[in-house]
This record gives C-alpha cells, structure tokens and sequence, in this order.
C-alpha cells in the first residue's frame, strides 16, 4: 500500500475517532432544554419599532431581544409581580431569558384556544407589547424521513462504488465530488439555521462556534472536490473523510425526525431534510471511501514455490 493510500486510511480512522473524544459539535442549542411538543411565536410588535426583534430560542424554552434602537429596552415583568429575569438591555446588546408568561405550556391546543400572550416592553420612555401565541405542530412521519437517509447512503455509495472501480477520470468520480458538495453544503445549512436560534444573535462567529470541528468537514469537502476535479488519486478519499466528519457531527440530529419541535430558525423540515442530506451522503461516502481504499490495496504476494529435485538438476 502506497503512502497516499495509508495517509487516507489513517485520515478516515483518525475521523471515526475525534469527534468522539472532542465531543460532538451540536450545533442545536448547545446544552439548551430539549424542545417540546409546542412552540411560541412572535405576532407583532406594537407600536413598531425600528432596530427592535423579539426571537423565540432554544426551541421555545426562552426569548432573546436585539436591541438596536438607540436606547434602553426594560423588559417588564408580568403585573403585580416583582422583576424577575426579564433584563434591561442596553442599545447595541442582546439578552435572553426564560420568561413566566411563555412557561407551562399544555402538551395539547386547549380547547378554548387560549394560547396568546404578550410581553410589555419599555422602549426609553415608550410602552410597547410584544403579542404571540403559540403552535402545536404535527409531529413527523419518521419512517419515510429515514427511508430518504438510506437511500441517500446507498445512492452515493452506487456512485462511489461505480468511481472506484472505472478510476477517478470517470464520470462518476466527477458525480462524488458533486455528492461532497452537497454533502457540505447541507451541513453549513443545517448549522446556520440552528444558530439562528441560540441565545447570541447570528454571526460569523457564532456560526463557526456552532459549526464546532464540522469546519473541518467544509475545509476537506473543498479540498477533496478540487482533487477530484483535477483527478487526483487522494481526490475521493479526502471526499470521503469530508462526508464522514460532516454525518458523525449530525448523526444525533436524526432525533428530530421524531420531534414536533426542533431548535431551527426556519422550516423543521427544511432541518430534517439537512440532516437526510448530511448523514446519508455523509455514510455513502464514508462507505465510497472504503471502495476506493479497497481498489487501491496491492494483491498479496504469491508464495515462492519450493524447488524439486528435477530443479536443482
């Protein structure tokens, strides 16, 4: 076995074992209370004000306010009661809490359909209300979610195995590098949607403090496509040890294809979907890297046949 192919199989099993002692990269919430069943939402603000957001985070469980109004934002805590979590944020800042008024939510809509609240807020001298209500929505169909994810696996590992055995000049071995694409870029998808919702307002930072090792799977995804494109042989191995990183750091994640409520910015399906994308393509190409390594390894060598007597005559 040459050198190239025993740095990417040593690359490969180094993969398999340091998320494991890192810690996985969970972009969805980082240590925040697993979602329920139910999720508020913000209605309207009113009166509106410019540079102020009230966002629903870490699945439900509490509220972050951005304040780019230009002055102090009060929080004020329900009637009759004293101040409690609710914070005073200055302008330029964020804050998060967990607010009474969100709290207690039924496992089910009630019947009466009371399930609006408002939060009231003290812009400068400014009373605002911040109206919501909150949504039950219909619990996933698991099956059909996994069934896309296995599929997946094996459709990318049909071309890997395909690459593998026409050799990285064919059409195939282009059709890996087009799987790695996508493969990265449902990762980077999947983490910018679930930073959306943590407790810091979205940036670069906190997309890359989300993202965790799983940056390294965007650094060899690009690395492994351009080698591939220029058909080289550690090309799909490296494309490989992309796809496998990106599916350790997500395969947890495959817990909300049983959840009503997921940690996620935008559509929970457009998350699922993410998730399918990472982790099947991810195990296709881990198993395509597997083939490739597989095709490259020497045979083994032919015993030497003993000499006869007639030989030595």
């Amino acid at each position: 076995m040459g050198p190239a192919v025993r740095g990417a199989a040593g690359l490969l099993l180094a993969l398999l074992f340091l998320p494991l002692g890192a810690g996985v990269a969970a972009a969805h919430g980082g240590g925040a209370a697993a979602p329920g069943t139910s999720i508020p939402r913000v209605l309207a603000v009113e009166p509106a004000v410019p540079g102020l957001a009230l966002v629903v985070i870490e699945g439900g469980t509490r509220l972050r306010l951005d304040n780019h109004t230009g002055v102090t934002v009060a929080v004020l805590p329900p009637p009759d009661s004293p101040r409690g979590q609710e914070p005073l944020v200055p302008a330029g800042s964020s804050a998060a809490w967990a607010d009474s008024r969100l709290a207690g939510a039924p496992a089910a809509p009630p019947r009466d359909g009371t399930s609006a609240w408002l939060v009231p807020l003290l812009v400068g001298d400014q009373q605002v209300v911040v109206h919501g209500d909150r949504t039950w929505p219909a619990p996933p169909l698991a099956v059909p979610w996994w069934s896309v994810t296995v599929a997946a696996a094996l459709g990318t590992f049909s071309l890997g195995a395909a690459a593998a055995e026409r050799g990285r000049h064919s059409t195939a071995a282009t059709a890996v590098a087009g799987v790695t694409v996508l493969v990265v870029g449902a990762h980077v998808l999947h983490v910018i949607g679930s930073s959306l919702v943590l407790d810091r307002p979205a940036s670069v930072g906190v997309v890359l403090a989300a993202a965790g090792i799983g940056v390294l799977c965007w650094a060899l995804g690009g690395l492994g496509v351009a080698l591939t494109l220029a058909r080289h042989p550690m090309g799909a191995p490296t494309c490989a040890s992309a796809g496998t990183l990106a599916a350790l750091v997500t395969v947890f994640d495959v817990a909300g294809f049983h959840s009503a409520v997921l940690t996620f910015g935008w559509a929970f399906d457009l998350d699922r979907a993410t998730t399918v994308v990472t982790v099947g393509g991810g195990v296709g190409l881990f198993l395509t890297g597997c083939a490739v390594l597989s095709t490259t390894a020497p045979a083994p060598p032919v015993a030497a046949k003993p000499l006869s007597g007639n030989d030595v005559a």
